[in-house]
């Protein structure tokens, strides 16, 4: 019976895989994978041709399409250092649009039309304390953020500036020299609140005329070559694990616009390939061993056109004029072209890395993925083509300059609305890196991302750990998932549907982390994505960038995201309801909100306490390797021996399990039943454990004692258990999900309904999710309770009842059976 209980909770372990069919099969609706671990079964290739039988298989073919997982696609820009860390952050950028305009030698850049052209020193920043009030003193945020990449182990890819100038001064205080001074420009729309001289260079729909000199100052590759230069003799050559990669310049495209002020007039395809050649080759001077990454355009249709061409108003075709001029060819394609003809002529590769950006301009549902790799998707948003982006990149490497690798430097597919939908989208986006063989992506963070992009990254595990076999795609062969999906509901890159009555679970080890699952998702009616005119790019940058009085480059925010509940497996597909407003803006969930889960794998160090535990379990010792031809000792059963509870908690640190159990394996303790989690950054142990006769409990508390004293654990107890057999415990029969906004009483209320009823709930879980960085908003609750329902029947009487608590308590609530496996 203990056994049968086991396997009933081994919906704990995460993954569904829900298959959808192979590629190339034609069909009128695509099927969702529907939870955000379905994205990474979608990452190992999990797709396969449907069977006759409804009932799912699923096999694991090893030897089919094969291929390593870059670690270098788990990137970010400006990672923050605490997540970084966690994160075991393989790839770090420094980019963005003031890094263009970056002042090596005086620690300053010019914020263009994000913040009203101004210089400002990189001491302008909250993290110099505003340049102390003007006191200074002068800072190099280069430095220091090569430094904490250094510290985190992570790659940097460092943004070069390519477009012809850089920010002239670097002043530590207001009045700031700028491109548009309200001296010379005394009407415009608006004017700096901080710094009123400074203004932001329009009056109405004209642009005003634009004089590099006013704040900036010339440069050429030298400036480039000098930095790189610069770089080397601090941090060492990239062959000595100094800065390995170096990007060309940010967006050219939008120079005249994000950087009017510098550069007024549109890049062509000339002026583009004449920057990047110098720049390429005064990287490649600096430092041989050096990663070169090209092109870094914004987005469609500028990896076609040129500025030049002025998509903005004649769209982009062969017949555009600047494209028009270089025989018609796609400006990514020629610019690939010229760089092989370069080496073929010096011998030197000059581009190592075609690099792109992309960011989704429109779209309400997660099908938006399908943009990254479906050549039969059309782009919901203006775009409206098929843009099937990395197939596309790596043909167009494959055929203009074999051997460049491809890269996305700035990425993200988030809508405006739901965080959990943007969470599924970027769990989705990771996998589809890996299964594609994308080379390198440092994600971009947005505003309305919500609060739980991290956990997309924490669900695929430690990033930098090498490609092994455990890291490549798998195909497989799967049952068929039944009948399509009504349209409207979250769909993703797998196309698969759930399961009608069952969904099989696959365990992929990717690191320290895996997924946990959640429902579909669909933004709800009015909260897509803004989007431009049909057929004609959005003016100016993709990325909607705060104003800010910034002095470094775009430090984007990361916020330190809550711990997950975990999602029990389910009959059925998880109802899809539309969500309301993001969470951290929500004061009470409206009635249709599902419930929302945030993703997150096991805390650091997880799987070696898992792997500890079982080895003392097993008898054997921590080191010992598995098969090592010794014979394990027995499990004594039959004696007189004691069950013992052991409870401990204390802050989360590696190494917290593989001790305590380190304990009961000397005492010849066996461990039976647990419950471990972490709560409030705490991490916590429920232990029953049999002590064999003759074993001594008070030697056992001692030992167990000395472990809380070197771990700096807060609690650790000791107490003995009535006899009692495992077979007396109820087996849970249905999940209950409750949700809504915080306030005393939820618990009490939904498990005195349910102790009235006389139903057992034989685990529980909440969360409180409290947006750290937004004291005011509406702290969110989530329950997750398994309980002893009984018959379906019986259990349907229980959601009626409990149905009129939620309503009491302004509360969304679900129930739904569980599946249990016999053996």
């Amino acid at each position: 019976m203990a056994l049968r209980k086991l396997l009933a909770h081994r919906h704990r372990h995460p993954l569904p895989v829900r298959l959808g069919p192979p590629a190339g099969t034609r069909r009128t609706r695509r099927r969702p994978a529907g939870v955000l671990v379905g994205a990474l079964a979608c990452s190992l290739g999990l797709a396969g041709p449907p069977l006759a039988h409804a009932d799912p298989s699923l096999a694991i073919d090893a030897a089919a399409d094969q291929h390593p997982v870059s670690p270098a696609i788990y990137g970010m820009n400006f990672a923050d250092p605490a997540l970084g860390r966690e994160l075991a952050l393989p790839t770090d950028r420094w980019g963005g649009n003031t890094t263009d305009t970056y002042n090596w030698r005086l620690g300053s850049s010019n914020t263009g039309n994000d913040w009203y052209f101004e210089n400002t020193a990189d001491c302008q920043d909250p993290a110099y304390k505003w340049c102390n009030g003007g006191a200074g003193p002068s800072v190099f945020a280069y430095r220091d953020f090569v430094a904490k990449d250094r510290s985190l182990g992570a790659q940097t890819v460092f943004t070069l500036p390519l477009m012809g100038y850089v920010a002239a001064t670097a002043p530590l205080d207001h009045p700031f020299q700028c491109g548009f001074p309200k001296a010379l420009f005394p009407t415009q729309d608006s004017f700096d609140p901080y710094d009123p001289g400074c203004g932001n260079g329009q009056q109405g729909t004209v642009k005003l005329a634009a004089d590099p000199a006013r704040d900036g100052i010339p440069i050429d590759a030298s400036y480039d070559g000098a930095l790189v230069q610069d770089l080397v003799g601090r941090y060492g050559s990239a062959a000595r694990g100094g800065v390995g990669l170096y990007e060309l310049g940010n967006e050219p495209a939008l120079w005249n616009d994000t950087h009017r002020d510098m550069h007024p007039a549109p890049a062509s395809y000339d002026e583009l390939w004449q920057k990047t050649r110098d720049a390429a080759v005064a990287v490649k001077a600096a430092d041989p061993g050096a990663g070169v990454l090209g092109f870094s355009e914004w987005g469609w249709p500028n990896y076609l056109c040129s500025a030049a061409d002025e998509v903005d108003v004649n769209g982009c075709t062969a017949r555009s004029p600047d494209r028009a001029n270089h025989g018609g060819v796609p400006l990514a394609e020629w610019l690939l072209q010229q760089a092989r003809a370069y080496e073929q002529a010096h011998g030197t590769r000059l581009l190592d890395y075609l690099d792109l950006h992309y960011y989704a301009q429109g779209g309400s549902t997660s099908d938006i993925t399908r943009s990254l790799w479906d050549p039969t998707y059309t782009d919901p948003s203006w775009i409206a083509e098929n843009i099937d982006l990395i197939p596309r990149m790596k043909a167009w490497a494959a055929a203009d300059y074999p051997g460049t690798k491809v890269s996305l430097s700035e990425y993200n597919l988030s809508l405006q609305g739901d965080p959990v939908t943007n969470a599924l989208i970027q769990a989705d986006v990771l996998g589809i890196f890996g299964r594609q063989g994308l080379d390198l992506a440092t994600r971009w963070p947005l505003d309305y991302d919500g609060n739980l992009i991290a956990d997309a990254f924490r669900m695929y595990g430690r990033g930098r750990a090498a490609p092994s076999p455990g890291r490549r795609t798998l195909r497989s062969r799967g049952a068929s998932w039944g009948p399509p999906i009504p349209r409207g509901r979250s769909r993703s890159s797998c196309s698969a549907a759930p399961a009608p009555h069952r969904t099989r679970r696959l365990r992929a080890i990717r690191g320290a982390g895996h997924p946990r699952g959640l429902p579909p998702r669909r933004l709800a009616p009015g909260r897509a994505q803004r989007r431009a005119p049909p057929r004609a790019p959005p003016r100016g940058s993709p990325r909607q960038e705060r104003p800010r009085s910034p002095g470094r480059p775009e430090r984007a925010p990361v916020r330190r995201l809550p711990v997950t509940l975990r999602r029990a497996r389910t009959r059925g597909p998880a109802p899809v309801r539309a969500p309301a407003a993001p969470p951290e803006r929500v004061a009470t969930p409206p009635p249709g909100l599902a419930a929302a889960r945030a993703p997150r794998g096991p805390a650091p160090g997880a799987h070696a306490r898992a792997s500890a535990n079982a080895r003392a379990r097993a008898g054997a010792a921590p080191s010992a390797a598995p098969g090592a031809g010794r014979r394990l000792p027995a499990v004594d059963r039959a004696g007189d021996g004691r069950h013992l509870a052991v409870w401990a908690v204390g802050r989360d640190r590696p190494g917290i399990v593989a001790a305590v159990s380190g304990v009961l394996l000397e005492a010849g303790a066996n461990l039976e039943d647990t419950q471990m989690a972490i709560l409030r950054g705490h991490f916590t142990m429920m232990l029953v454990v049999a002590l064999p006769a003759g074993g001594d409990p008070d030697a056992l508390r001692e030992g167990l004692e000395r472990v809380a004293d070197e771990l700096g654990l807060e609690a650790i107890a000791v107490s003995e258990l009535a006899a009692a057999e495992a077979a007396d415990a109820p087996l849970p029969t249905h999940l209950v999900t409750v949700y809504g906004a915080d306030h005393p009483g939820i618990v009490h209320a939904v498990s005195r309904e349910l102790a009235g009823a006389g139903v057992s709930i034989t685990d529980l879980q909440s969360h409180l999710a409290e947006p750290a960085d937004e004291p005011s908003a509406t702290a969110i609750y989530a329950v997750l309770l398994e309980v002893a329902a009984g018959t379906p029947e019986r259990a349907a009487e229980i959601e009626q009842r409990l149905h009129r608590i939620a309503g009491e308590q302004q509360l969304e609530l679900t129930i739904r059976p569980l599946e249990h496996d016999e053996l």
